[in-house]
């Protein structure tokens, strides 16, 4: 072969080279874009909690995911709908988007009593779950208990916005062998006279999510009315632990937004949302100069967490 012929060859074998690398970034590009699952995540509004939110779940999402974090529910357009998956932060997203968007939808970060009315106005339920913000009642139920082992009388405040089973909380407290007593709130005048009923006939009042009954402008008054009685309150979060409530269970951003990774997985790799649900990690707050004050001895933080665990048959 001549000198000419065999470098004509060879420079044939670079191209056919340079044509298969090519080819083979081509067929990669188009394998990545094929398995790249879009999300949208739109949170409320700028509130740190939801940011704390939104940054653990980007952490938690493989690379092959692609994330759109948008700020403010006012701020979603029709256009973003190219989402394989649309994640709303809080109940002012989930409520804006709900019927503003086809594709499929995870509540996060949702209040379980709003979730019923929301799926009402879904076409296709199947495309619609959440990840609820609010703990199950067993577990309040548990964390009473454990914190106050005696009790025998357990208040509650009940309204029409409550969304509450009343028959469900009977249950649990009768299985530790107290009763639920229960006083209906008609409106806000009735409240504070309900508010000395209950807590004339309770050893504790168990607070429910009524923004009714337990608003911003309400609750200083509820617990200074509750510490008077010499009644403690359970709250329903960190929240009202720091505002004088004795003790609650709560959920901490970061761990509902572990959960909600697992659930964009699990519906990546299946295409089927998994059903709503309450959060799976948790966390005990208590007030110590409280139990003080109302002369209770409480468990630690980790005594209490420990034997909520063993209840849910954990470890």
């Amino acid at each position: 072969m001549s000198i000419s012929a065999f470098s004509r060859l060879n420079i044939l074998h670079v191209c056919l080279r340079w044509a298969l690398a090519i080819l083979l970034s081509c067929v990669a590009i188009s394998t990545q874009a094929a398995t790249e699952f879009k999300v949208t995540l739109v949170l409320s509004d700028d509130n740190p909690i939801y940011q704390r939110f939104a940054k653990t779940y980007q952490d938690n999402l493989p690379t092959t995911h692609k994330l759109t974090v948008i700020f403010g529910a006012d701020s979603y357009l029709a256009g973003a709908q190219t989402a394989d998956l649309v994640v709303t932060v809080g109940s002012k997203a989930a409520s804006t988007l709900v019927g503003r968007t086809s594709k499929p939808m995870l509540l996060t970060m949702l209040p379980s009593n709003l979730y019923p009315e929301l799926a009402s106005r879904r076409t296709v339920p199947s495309q619609l779950s959440a990840l609820y913000v609010d703990q199950p009642w067993s577990r309040h139920i548990e964390l009473l208990f454990a914190a106050l082992p005696q009790t025998r009388k357990i208040g509650i405040l009940n309204s029409s916005d409550s969304g509450i089973e009343p028959a469900e909380l009977r249950q649990l407290v009768a299985r530790h062998g107290a009763k639920l007593i229960e006083n209906f709130v008609p409106d806000s005048e009735s409240l504070f006279h309900a508010l000395e009923d209950t807590l004339n006939h309770s050893e504790v009042l168990l607070a429910t999510p009524d923004n009714l009954i337990y608003s911003s402008s309400n609750i200083r008054n509820i617990l200074m009315t509750s510490y008077r009685h010499q009644v403690p309150l359970i709250g329903l979060s960190k929240g009202y632990v720091n505002a004088g409530a004795l003790c609650a269970v709560y959920s901490s951003p970061e761990a509902l937004a572990r959960q909600a990774g697992a659930m964009t997985l699990a519906y990546a790799q299946g295409k089927h949302l998994p059903p709503a649900q309450f959060p799976i990690e948790f966390e005990v707050a208590t007030n110590i100069e409280v139990a003080r004050t109302l002369g209770i001895k409480l468990k630690t933080v980790e005594q209490l967490h420990q034997q909520l665990q063993r209840a849910e048959g954990g470890q």
